[in-house]
């Protein structure tokens, strides 16, 4: 990351036991991410992760996001969907599965693990603006 989104992350790390967690489960997996400011995307997709799995059994991502207000909301959920294939989720399997929590939708997969990271993320934001006041 680079500033100033190094700096926003770096302040929601603070105030986030979600985004915490997310850190030391990336780090205990040795994931690689890149997280640079994107674009808003004209297809409608709030954020961008693209992945690769290293020879070595390693997930590579570039995760992008789009400079708004919400971005660590943004982070939280595309860090999950790191997580996930980390930890060796079979996206594509498990949208086959009823009521696996993972559904395809026109080519993208989506979780109920990403949504709810997402949700908490935004969660502990309040709080934290909450008790700042």
């Amino acid at each position: 990351m680079k500033p100033p989104l190094r700096d926003v992350v770096e302040k929601g790390w603070q105030r986030s036991p979600t985004l915490q967690r997310q850190c030391r489960d990336l780090a205990n997996v040795g994931a690689v991410v890149e997280l640079p400011w994107g674009r808003r995307s004209d297809s409608g997709l709030r954020a961008v992760t693209n992945m690769k799995l290293t020879a070595d059994g390693i997930v590579v991502a570039h995760v992008s996001v789009p400079p708004e207000s919400n971005v660590l909301v943004l982070v939280a959920h595309e860090l999950e969907h790191v997580i996930e294939r980390a930890q060796g989720v079979d996206h594509a399997a498990e949208s086959k599965r009823s009521g696996s929590g993972v559904w395809e939708i026109h080519g993208v997969f989506e979780t109920q693990r990403a949504i709810d990271a997402e949700r908490r993320m935004a969660k502990e934001l309040l709080e934290a603006r909450s008790a700042r006041r």
